[in-house]
């Protein structure tokens, strides 16, 4: 997974909303993980999502 370093200039901000379950969840997996920030767990969350989509598309399925 490419890790975001401290020195990582992050410029580019998006608004989301979430329900309340995702947030449960995401709250979770940051307090399991021992991350510092919501955004930090967010940004490792898209990170994994991405990363396992990209490699199911090299293997010719579909995500989903």
């Amino acid at each position: 997974m490419n890790t975001m370093t401290k020195q990582a200039v992050l410029t580019v901000k998006k608004l989301v909303a979430l329900d309340p379950e995702m947030v449960r969840r995401i709250e979770s997996f940051r307090f399991s993980e021992r991350i510092n920030t919501e955004s930090e767990a967010i940004r490792r969350l898209i990170e994994l999502g991405l990363s396992r989509s990209a490699s199911k598309a090299k293997f010719g399925t579909r995500p989903g």
